[in-house]
């Protein structure tokens, strides 16, 4: 008895339906596969992208645009108070004792600037000055500096 055999021309389709299908899942899998891919690199260029720009800025120097003002750099040489009232320092800090008070529109020269060194207050603009023989300190928060005279009194004569 001979033993039960596959004809041969179903072989054939089996394995061509079964190449078919293998491919099939093969271009399914490197589509699959591209699209990761493609992905990937979107991702990873991003990332390397953002970096670059985080690095670019992290390398420049922060540079600060100090207002215009005669009284820091030292062209300024009067004041004029434009609080209503303001307390003249011992020393330039505004925890230091009153020395005397001053009343909006009072013209006076400045002798000395210096900047605040107390801890709530650095950076604070203050000046030297003297009024009736007496000397201490104001602070820019209580007056607007002037580079001549002239002009001082001018601006103490709009503020009245």
């Amino acid at each position: 008895m001979k033993a039960a055999t596959k004809p041969a021309f179903l072989v054939l389709p089996i394995k061509r339906c079964m190449i078919i299908v293998q491919y099939s899942r093969f271009c399914k899998l490197r589509h699959q596969a591209g699209f990761c891919v493609k992905k990937i690199a979107a991702i990873l260029s991003l990332i390397f992208a953002s970096s670059l720009l985080l690095a670019g800025m992290a390398a420049c120097k922060p540079r600060i645009r100090l207002p215009e003002d005669g009284s820091i750099t030292g062209s300024a040489k009067w004041l004029v108070i434009s609080s209503l009232y303001c307390q003249m320092k011992a020393e330039p800090a505004s925890a230091s004792l009153d020395k005397g008070i001053l009343r909006k529109g009072t013209v006076l020269k400045i002798e000395e600037s210096r900047f605040s060194t107390a801890e709530n207050e650095q950076g604070t603009l203050w000046f030297k000055v003297q009024n009736a023989g007496q000397s201490g300190w104001v602070s820019i928060r209580d007056a607007h500096t002037y580079p001549t005279e002239t002009q001082a009194r001018n601006a103490a004569r709009r503020m009245e």
